[in-house]
């Protein structure tokens, strides 16, 4: 099946499927009774599909669906209360889901799950002191390559493979706190290729192993 948002013009935006027909074209779940839910980030994850939604008291959280009215549930109050954790760049890689979230305290950092509630976690407060504003998900040999900053080395390369002690920055390619702002990778020959402000050298092409 297809997922979608749309608009009926009686419930505002929600989630929709379809099987390819018009009589299989339907309505999965009134998510926000209120207005629209605005559901965005749709990425299949053993076999259910995973989204951020906002179901009118929850705020914007991450959900899940198997594809029945009863099935679409809120999978983690991430940031407890009316305010978001606002999840995305939601990435599906082996066994695990990753996605960046604000839990309110940490600001946004890299989390992961592994399609429970309590196996829904932050993987690392990168920024102690502020969001590292994980972005820019990259998949290479079963890991998460992606762009973020521990508040002192700038916005760098950084690698996880979900657990804290393998989240690492790779490499402060523009020294100091200046950014390098890694963007654009594509893996070709068991190795990752982007592209990256050095400094001295502006944006260029860089690879990593």
């Amino acid at each position: 099946k297809v997922y979608f948002n749309a608009n009926d013009g009686i419930n505002g935006n929600q989630l929709w499927e379809t099987d390819g027909t018009t009589a299989g074209t339907q309505m999965v779940k009134i998510i926000n009774s209120v207005s629209s839910n605005w559901s965005y980030d749709f990425t299949e994850f053993n076999g259910q599909l995973y989204f951020a939604a906002n179901d009118g008291i929850h705020s914007t959280e991450l959900w899940v669906t198997d594809g029945t009215a009863a099935g679409t549930t809120i999978l983690k109050d991430i940031r407890s209360g009316s305010s978001s954790s606002s999840p995305t760049n939601l990435m599906a890689i082996g066994g695990k889901l990753y996605f960046s979230a604000n839990d309110g305290t940490s600001g946004s950092e890299l989390w992961v799950s592994d399609g429970t509630t309590t196996g829904t976690q932050m993987v690392k407060d990168i920024n102690t002191s502020a969001a590292s504003s994980p972005s820019s998900f990259f998949e290479s040999d079963g890991k998460l390559f992606f762009r973020a900053t521990n508040g002192t080395d700038g916005t760098e390369l950084w690698v996880s493979d979900g657990t804290s002690a393998g989240t690492q920055m790779i490499k402060d390619i523009n020294p100091g706190a200046t950014s390098s702002f890694p963007a654009e990778y594509i893996e070709f020959g068991g190795k990752v290729y982007f592209q990256a402000d050095g400094g001295a050298t502006g944006y260029e092409l860089w690879v990593t192993d």
